[in-house]
């Protein structure tokens, strides 16, 4: 009786055999009566000469010989991501010239690419075109009616490379495609203006942080009947001097960026982050490690990509909602370092006050690990972030302090050797100025020190200086004097933003803590109030109800924590 193993083996050897016959093909080429083939015309075809014969599959030839080609059981090429064939069955004509006209790099001819068989010329294979570092390419123009032209480029600060009618896509009937290139780290490009009735104006630009460039009637997208669209362009990061860093040194800012979704409210979240990371890379001569942002729900491409520029290139993971157990958003909750993040983990909090709208987002902390080499030294450093439960209700302080507790679980899971240092930092939610008694039992459970203040600024949150300070709600017994004044008279002085160190691991020898009252140098203007919207919304917008012009960049100033170590 044969072994069931050696059956299977046999079964398998079989197939192989079998697929290998069906994937070798034989083909005779040759037309009698006058036969002119020869057998290198099998290799040209990418085929194996197997024999001559003056028959072979039909009639008999009169001069010379047919030859019988075998099809070479060649595996399909790797797919890279963008490659393309080009050419229809069953008249294919395409050639190397489709693939370069396309902005593309030949690869190879098939009779049969990824379709029906041709019956004269071939297809061809066409890939991505390798660009140089920092580049990147657009094609311009939709089938079938393409309008664009060479200067069209220039409305996506591109430069022009080519015109073809096909592109990247289907065919244009009348007019051209144009394919443009531009560095992937250049500034960011913005048309403000909407059309039919566009109310751009060049004032416009310092919104969103950027220069004014030049306006015209259509720049992207539809044209304008009345007024004109204006072309922006971002202004340059400040590179980070990675050679000047200190690896016993450690710069901690945390910002509460009161970047909420617009379904909560409009506070001109959209301007204000376009200015962000440009005023926060040059914080402390540039000198700033890492940066834990709370209440950042707008994803921003520009804002991440701004921030990598300005050398913080390393981002930890965010707080992703088990909905509905820990509400429908995102924690709000963002480190980001200028150096390698080894290691990270994190925590969403269980206890909430389920009757505000704190508990729609999944508040809680993230942990990285970062590895700070500088002039031949390595440091590793251990950062927690964090967003506590909000208000000031007995339900608020309790749930507050439950998630203290939580956060000191935490820590100790992650296990972090006693000779280095850990850096705890967000915003706390509990004042130091008017309830010192919860904000000192938060930092004994969670055995952290606070570093003492470099100047007398010890509010985080001032309403005598920011205009933003109320615009979350806390303005209720006073709004409408605060929306007249832009001042909340009913809102006090509080510090609520922490930087401190772990006195159970490694201390510093020095620390201290900066409130930095940042503003911008011309006030630009928001739209402050915009109901049932839940997307951006312009000021120039009439479904804007309220406008103000700001300097302020959030309703918290960030805090600046600078650590110095043996």
């Amino acid at each position: 009786m044969i072994n069931k193993s050696l059956f299977q083996f046999i079964v398998i050897i079989n197939i192989m055999l079998f697929s290998s016959l069906i994937l070798a093909k034989d083909i005779w080429y040759g037309t009698a009566p006058f036969c002119k083939t020869k057998p290198s015309d099998c290799s040209k075809r990418g085929m194996i000469y197997i024999k001559s014969d003056k028959r072979g599959d039909g009639k008999k030839c009169m001069t010379g010989k047919k030859i019988l080609c075998r099809q070479k059981s060649i595996p399909p090429a790797p797919r890279i991501p963008g490659q393309k064939w080009f050419g229809t069955a069953p008249f294919c004509g395409a050639k190397k010239s489709d693939c370069s006209k396309r902005g593309m790099t030949f690869v190879r001819y098939s009779n049969r690419g990824n379709g029906k068989k041709c019956v004269s010329g071939r297809k061809v294979l066409c890939k991505p075109a390798k660009l140089s570092a920092g580049k990147t390419r657009k094609w311009l123009g939709t089938a079938p009616i393409c309008k664009t032209k060479p200067s069209d480029c220039n409305n996506y600060g591109m430069k022009y490379i080519r015109s073809n009618k096909r592109g990247n896509g289907k065919k244009c009937l009348t007019g051209t495609k144009v394919l443009c290139e531009g560095d992937k780290n250049a500034p960011p490009i913005k048309w403000i203006g909407t059309s039919p009735i566009c109310k751009g104006r060049a004032s416009d630009c310092e919104s969103f942080d950027m220069d004014y460039i030049k306006k015209n009637r259509k720049g992207i997208g539809k044209p304008c009947l009345s007024g004109f669209k204006v072309m922006c362009r971002g202004r340059k990061i400040k590179n980070y001097n990675r050679q000047a860093a200190n690896a016993s040194q450690l710069y901690v800012l945390d910002a509460n960026i009161f970047s909420r979704p617009f379904i909560a409210g409009h506070d001109g979240q959209k301007e204000r982050m376009a200015h962000i990371p440009r005023k926060f890379a040059v914080l402390a001569n540039a000198k700033v490690d890492v940066i834990v942002f709370e209440e950042n729900f707008q994803k921003s491409k520009r804002f991440e990509k701004e921030l990598r520029q300005a050398g913080f290139k390393y981002f930890s993971k965010r707080l992703k909602p088990r909905v509905p157990v820990d509400g429908v958003s995102d924690g709000g909750v963002l480190l980001v370092s200028r150096w390698p993040i080894v290691n990270q983990d994190k925590h969403v909090y269980i206890n909430c006050n389920r009757k505000f709208e704190d508990c729609l987002a999944a508040k809680g902390a993230i942990y990285i690990k970062i590895k700070k080499s500088a002039r031949g030294k390595v440091r590793y450093y251990h950062i927690f972030g964090t967003h506590f439960q909000a208000w000031g209700t007995k339900k608020d302080r309790q749930a507050r302090l439950k998630q203290v507790n939580e956060l000191r679980q935490f820590i100790k899971r992650m296990r972090i050797p006693r000779n280095q240092a850990v850096i705890i930092a967000g915003d706390f939610n509990t004042d130091l100025i008017n309830n010192k008694t919860e904000s000192n039992k938060i930092l004994q459970t969670l055995n952290v020190a606070l570093p003492r203040f470099a100047n007398n600024n010890r509010a985080s949150s001032e309403p005598q200086s920011n205009q933003l300070v109320g615009a979350d709600g806390s303005s209720k017994k006073c709004s409408k004097n605060y929306k007249r004044t832009k001042k909340c008279t009913c809102c006090k002085k509080q510090f609520l933003d922490y930087v401190t160190y772990s006195k159970a691991n490694l201390k510093p020898i020095s620390s201290s803590i900066e409130i930095l009252k940042i503003k911008t140098k011309k006030p630009f203007l928001v739209c402050m109030s915009a109901k049932l919207q839940p997307n951006y919304v312009s000021p120039k917008s009439p479904f804007c109800g309220r406008t103000w012009k700001i300097r302020d960049l959030a309703d918290h100033y960030p805090v600046l924590g600078i650590f110095k170590f043996k």
